[in-house]
């Protein structure tokens, strides 16, 4: 009662300044403030909890506005897109001119007879399929027709390589595995956003922006087309079981190779129709639905249908870079044994590496992306395996996966090498924007860029845009070695015309098969034109490393083309001065360029069925590469008589100087401008040089 008394007068009366009254005042006030400290917070009383609370409430009511907006707008847009879908897929409808598509997978034969074929399923097809037309002037060997076994037999059994025509010092996997463009760009400046997104001369920045999701129809699209690719392994692996204990192989495929193959054929057939019914699918596969498969593949969770970014399988492509160099290191051994253990050797290492592909491809989490394409093309095709290849090529093709200048010159490579000329010549059309080209352009390409020159309207459809692609070094060198091999000097000069109005002028990697060609005509006139050539795009190359980017040096196999020419042309003084170039370009490495140069020097020497050493490194490799072809001089004499008629269309076809069109030569008249002229009078301009470089080569 005291207490309350004395609060009251404290109140009333004011506080009284005494020692005693002092000490008791502070010591209430200290205990009123531990107990607030103590004291429970009253959250039913909190402004904070009553704002929080009103703002929690705002925010969601918002958020369920947003997405009653959007789900609307997503109607609206579907029913529209239903709507021009009919009227489009009506004139995309065409039969195609052969009523039947014909599959050869084993020992059977599938046909689908009178099916309508959406005209992009149609362009972007089998590369076995119904082929266009080659180009006026070829003419394609007649061949015995042989069983699908047989031949992956004879494949799997051969021990030997084809060498490569553009680059011998090194394999198509290690070029694919390259990360950045072997040759700087030596024509005029690459504006970025006019570069396709796939393309290796573009930025890390904006080539992220290309990793967004799929659609539920694309991803549907690459998982149909990546099954059909395992069947197609599985099918080989099926007709060659018996030729290893596949007891060591994953119980997987185990399992699988004991099945019938009648099941497996018709599980090929049923993913054939999947595909084409997803092709005409809406791009939400509202009225598709796959059939219920009979053989357990791969069902990819692929890439989430989230705006979040794709992250590239770069553990499936490591796996298979792994296997693919195992498996060529191995048979690279098995070629210093006697040749029956070599064969014997070689199919099991072949077998092992289609069953680990098999499984890696059935294990992976993600879908396989353009760099795994890559890497298994470059690897069945360093392997030997020709029609696995072609299956790889056409899987690519049937995925629309937009491929780059890399995948290119892969492909070319791979054609050059085994001679087929009439998929050469397609691959070229379609690199050009023929026959509905390789990949369409993005929305955003064609509003910055209307007029561009890597823009091209789609053949037959006025609202489709071809995105052309930047014409790189290597596929500008495998260009030029393919139009020398098949055609001829004059039509390789023809396609740098060509090239050059793409503003991609030569580089040091496309003069390698033209001092090969050189050599093997003992030209020693234009060989040193060519050579002049090739130490002027170094010069230029240096300019452009003193302002910071790294020079290039002239490749190996260039220094041993030249090395070629002089040797076969007795020149020991310009063959010395060239060897101590090639020394102080790549030290360590003189004994690899004279084995390379060794090589050039047999396929200049021999006729008919040649026989090249190919040392890039221990153990060696005997490589066997059929090229019929005569020199320019013997072009004039008369084929023997000994030849049935098979052996006649052969010869035609891996020609490679008989009936040489007139002679080419090659001059450069000054440090301005570098021109070809030929017997009718036409010439190849590149754009000249700046001042500076001028000064500089005078120097």
């Amino acid at each position: 009662m005291q207490r309350i008394i004395n609060g009251v007068a404290q109140q009333v009366l004011g506080t009284c300044r005494c020692p005693q009254c002092t000490g008791h005042a502070g010591h209430a006030v200290r205990s009123f403030g531990r107990s607030n400290v103590n004291a429970r917070p009253r959250f039913t009383t909190s402004s904070t909890y009553w704002l929080s609370g009103i703002f929690a409430a705002a925010a969601t009511f918002d958020a369920g506005q947003k997405i009653r907006r959007r789900d609307k707008w997503d109607e609206a847009i579907a029913e529209k897109k239903r709507e021009l879908s009919y009227s489009i897929a009506a004139e995309e409808i065409v039969v195609p001119e052969q009523a039947s598509e014909v599959l050869a997978i084993g020992d059977a034969q599938h046909v689908i007879r009178n099916e309508p074929i959406v005209c992009n399923f149609a362009s972007h097809g089998l590369e076995d399929a119904h082929m266009h037309h080659a180009s006026p002037g070829h003419r394609t060997p007649t061949k015995t027709k042989r069983s699908h076994k047989a031949q992956l037999l004879d494949e799997l059994r051969n021990p030997q390589h084809y060498a490569d025509l553009v680059d011998p010092s090194a394999t198509l996997l290690e070029q694919v595995l390259e990360e950045q463009p072997r040759s700087i760009h030596t024509g005029s400046t690459l504006k970025q956003h006019r570069l396709a997104p796939e393309s290796v001369y573009l930025s890390k920045r904006l080539k992220s922006h290309d990793r967004s999701s799929w659609t539920p129809k694309k991803a549907e699209i690459v998982n149909l087309s990546t099954n059909l690719l395992q069947m197609t392994i599985l099918l080989h692996l099926y007709d060659t079981k018996y030729l290893v204990d596949y007891e060591d192989m994953p119980t997987t495929i185990q399992d699988l190779l004991k099945l019938p193959q009648k099941q497996l054929l018709n599980e090929n057939r049923n993913l054939l129709q999947d595909l084409k019914r997803a092709w005409k699918a809406l791009p939400d596969l509202r009225d598709y639905q796959r059939r219920e498969p009979t053989i357990t593949l791969a069902r990819y969770a692929s890439q989430d249908t989230s705006p979040s970014w794709f992250k590239p399988p770069s553990h499936l492509s490591q796996e298979l870079r792994n296997n693919f160099a195992a498996t060529r290191k191995e048979i690279q051994e098995n070629l210093m044994i006697d040749a029956q253990s070599a064969r014997h050797e070689n199919v099991t290492a072949v077998i092992r590496l289609l069953a680990s592909t098999f499984h890696s491809l059935n294990t992976s989490r993600t879908s396989p992306d353009l760099m795994t394409y890559n890497i298994m093309i470059a690897g069945f095709s360093d392997n030997n395996l020709k029609t696995l290849t072609g299956h790889t090529i056409a899987a690519l093709r049937r995925c629309q996966l937009r491929p780059n200048e890399t995948t290119v010159a892969t492909v070319l490579q791979h054609y050059l090498k085994y001679g087929d000329a009439d998929r050469f010549n397609r691959w070229i059309d379609l690199f050009n924007g023929e026959n509905g080209g390789l990949s369409l352009s993005r929305h955003q390409e064609i509003r910055e860029s209307q007029l561009s020159s890597q823009l091209r309207v789609k053949d037959g459809f006025a609202h489709k845009i071809v995105q052309l692609q930047q014409v790189s070094s290597k596929v500008l060198s495998a260009m030029i070695a393919g139009t020398l091999h098949f055609r001829g000097l004059d039509a390789a000069l023809e396609q740098c015309d060509l090239s050059g109005s793409r503003d991609s002028p030569l580089n040091m990697h496309t003069f390698g098969p033209l001092l090969r060609d050189c050599a093997a005509r003992r030209d020693m006139d234009n060989g040193k034109r060519f050579w002049a050539g090739v130490c002027e795009l170094k010069a230029r190359a240096r300019i452009v490393a003193s302002r910071g980017q790294r020079p290039e040096p002239i490749p190996r196999h260039v220094f041993a083309a030249m090395l070629n020419l002089c040797q076969r042309m007795e020149d020991r003084e310009l063959y010395a001065q060239i060897a101590d170039q090639a020394q102080d370009a790549w030290p360590g490495e003189l004994q690899t360029i004279m084995r390379i140069n060794k090589t050039c020097q047999q396929a200049s020497t021999n006729n008919g069925l040649e026989q090249h050493v190919v040392e890039s490194g221990p153990p060696s490799v005997v490589v066997m590469h059929e090229r019929h072809h005569e020199l320019q001089e013997e072009s004039s004499q008369p084929p023997s008589g000994n030849h049935d008629a098979q052996d006649e269309e052969e010869q035609t076809q891996y020609a490679y100087a008989a009936k040489r069109p007139p002679e080419a030569s090659v001059r450069w008249n000054d440090t301005r401008q570098r021109s070809w002229s030929r017997q009718d009078g036409r010439s190849i301009y590149t754009p000249p040089l700046h001042a500076a470089q001028e000064q500089y080569l005078m120097l």
